[in-house]
Order: structure tokens, then sequence, then C-alpha cells
């Protein structure tokens, strides 16, 4: 009997020690606040405009059907080579949202018109975990993206 006792007692305590579950929860992020963060920490100076709904329609050809919700910037003139995203896609839609912003980064390379904007256009990053979906196109591009990496971790 008591050793009966013993290996129910050691069953329960393995089940609450290591769960039942195997599948891991990406994490929710609020997508303004995180870009608030990125423009704060790495992009102080910069002078730039928000996203709205008509930009990312028109630009992105994004609408309430792919993204549940956006947040981005970009230089208010062309001069600066900074344009920071993140969209929340809509379950399912994360690859049609990961390649309407990998067509905004193509015409972003094919209207740059400085040195430094077709540099930072060129070495641009796409990055998606989970339902989000992030372009990053800045000079300083890895460590934003490892800071946004980090967000997952």
């Amino acid at each position: 009997m008591r050793k009966v006792m013993k290996l129910m007692l050691a069953g329960v305590l393995a089940l609450t020690m290591f769960g039942c579950s195997s599948t891991a929860k990406t994490p929710t992020i609020d997508v303004q606040e995180t870009l608030d963060t990125i423009i704060t920490t790495y992009f102080s100076e910069m002078a730039s405009m928000p996203y709205d709904e008509m930009y990312v329609s028109e630009v992105f050809g994004l609408t309430e059907e792919e993204i549940v919700s956006f947040a981005g910037v970009t230089p208010m003139i062309s001069a600066v080579a900074t344009d920071v995203a993140v969209f929340e896609a809509q379950e399912g839609k994360v690859e049609d949202v990961k390649a309407a912003v990998e067509s905004y980064k193509e015409y972003k390379k094919n209207n740059a018109w400085y040195p430094i904007e077709t540099e930072n256009a060129e070495k641009a990053v796409v990055y998606v975990n989970g339902n989000y979906v992030f372009f990053i196109m800045a000079e300083n591009v890895e460590e934003v993206q490892a800071h946004v990496e980090g967000l997952f971790q």
C-alpha cells in the first residue's frame, strides 16, 4: 500500500513540475508601445510621420481583414532613411502580411533617392514572430532587430 501511495505521489509531483502541455505560447505585445519603445531607444532624433489607416491600405494594401493592429513611422523627408513598423496579423494571415511588407521593402529599395536611403533599404529586415510582422529599415538595423527578437524570449 505504501508503494502505491509513493508512486501516486511521485506521479502527481511530476505532473506539477513538468506540466501537461508541450506547446509554447508566443508572447503578445502591444504594437504601439513596442514601436514607441523602439523609437525612443534607437531613433530619438527622428522627425517622423506615423502610419495611418490610409497609408497602410494604399501603400501596403492591408486592411482589417489581414491585420488586427499596426504602428509605424516613416520619415518626413527622404534624406532620413529610417522606417519602422509593427503589424499584428489576423489569425491565418501572417503570410499575407509578410508578403505585403516584403513588397514594401522592394518599393523602398526601388524608390530610394539618397545613398544612405538606398543602403538602408537594401539591408532592411522583415522579421516575423507568431502573428507579428516587423519592418525595420535603419542604419542600426541589427541592433533594432536584436531588441525585437528579445521581446519574444
